[in-house]
């Protein structure tokens, strides 16, 4: 095992929740964004990359400087051992500035009849565009930790082209619908994949075709994103328009990957569904649900909360007669704040329990900027009573 680090996405919280339930080892905070982790390989990397929704890039550790005057020599030395004429960017964690100078790197190598490249980067590094549309880019992160400061090379990025390709070129799409974007859905796929796992006393690292269901499932973000991992996919949504694009998205899905997606589509309310679901044949629920109005009046919060909650609460209970015992439930719940007063769903959550639902893990926030509606991602436990 060697140490790697982690560069995490926009919501930090939300990529480590996900990133500690797909790996099974311990996972150190060095910043808000970096994490450390050890792992097999380099290839072990790769493959963990293309799983995550919730991480950037994954670095593989090369050094460790205690004399921080000796930096420059240690990237040089590692660029042109990799490169005959290296093509570079550099990332810094925990450092204060761009420290040392990329002139001082260009220098050291000048002074060996080597020719270099400095590709321009923040102190997160080259973005995901660059480092995919340019061959023989190298990137070298600089990573303090306590005293000392880490080098590490980049061994896997983001496919930010493959999850474009699904979240703007399926057939079907709804703005109004269609909110939920790709990678938040692969994490709450994870998620729920491994909390399954975990309930059934599974290794978290064995794979295992499971049966997901997204009973608001709207242009089928979450359907496609289960699908790409193997899993077979019901979905249902209240309007036939939904239900028929996602049907389309999912059969474009299987050509554009020539994967093979194992999926059953229907029209229902999300609280009629064991109408046309077999008893017991479900293990995972992953959803979100409609959220109400996304810019509501601070006057209408209340009377909307008491909707969506009689809604959901309709949902868990007919939801009852699909799942397996040991069933999971990963679903995102809104939130407003007013001037005056926080509303949330607290009083279904209190109720589900006596339904035979617990909270496993979460909850955990996203918005986007200035959102008025905060979405929170729980996951509940189901056993049958």
């Amino acid at each position: 095992m060697s140490s790697y680090y982690c560069l995490l996405g926009s919501t930090p919280a939300l990529s480590v929740w996900e990133l500690e339930s797909v790996v099974s080892t311990p996972i150190t905070h060095l910043t808000s964004s970096l994490v450390k982790l050890a792992l097999d390989s380099d290839q072990h990397a790769q493959e963990l990359m293309k799983k995550l929704g919730g991480s950037i890039k994954i670095y593989r550790h090369i050094s460790t400087v205690s004399d921080q005057s000796k930096l420059t020599t240690a990237i040089a030395e590692h660029l042109k051992s990799i490169q005959a004429k290296p093509r570079f960017g550099l990332a810094y964690f925990g450092l204060p500035a761009k420290e040392p100078s990329v002139q001082d790197i260009k220098d050291h190598l000048s002074q060996e009849s080597i020719p270099s490249r400095y590709i321009e980067s923040d102190m997160n590094g080259l973005s995901a565009s660059i480092i995919l549309h340019h061959k023989n880019v190298t990137e070298v992160a600089l990573i303090k930790e306590e005293a000392a400061i880490h080098l590490a090379e980049l061994v896997a990025i983001q496919d930010i082209d493959d999850w474009t390709t699904r979240d703007r070129h399926k057939p079907f799409f709804d703005r109004k619908k269609g909110m939920l974007p790709p990678k938040i859905a692969r994490i709450m796929v994870n998620l729920a994949v491994s909390e399954h796992k975990k309930a059934a006393g599974d290794n978290q690292e064995n794979q295992e075709v499971v049966t997901v269901f997204d009973p608001f499932c709207g242009t089928g973000t979450v359907l496609l994103e289960a699908a790409l991992q193997g899993h077979n996919v019901i979905g249902s949504d209240a309007s036939m328009e939904s239900a028929h694009g996602t049907q389309n998205n999912l059969e474009w899905l299987a050509k554009e990957y020539d994967v093979p997606v194992n999926h059953q589509v229907f029209v229902s309310d999300a609280s009629s569904v064991s109408q046309k679901v077999a008893a017991n044949s479900v293990d995972i629920i992953v959803t979100e649900p409609f959220l109400g109005k996304q810019t509501p009046q601070v006057h209408q919060v209340p009377n909307i909360f008491k909707g969506l909650e009689k809604l959901y609460l309709g949902a868990f209970k007919d939801w009852q007669k699909v799942l397996k015992p040991g069933a999971v439930v990963t679903i995102i719940f809104p939130s407003v704040e007013t001037p005056r007063h926080t509303f949330t769903l607290q009083g279904l959550i209190d109720k589900l329990p006596s339904l035979g639902y617990t909270i496993s893990s979460g909850p955990v926030q996203y918005a986007r900027p200035g959102a008025i509606v905060k979405r929170n991602i729980y996951t509940f436990t189901y056993v049958k009573s």
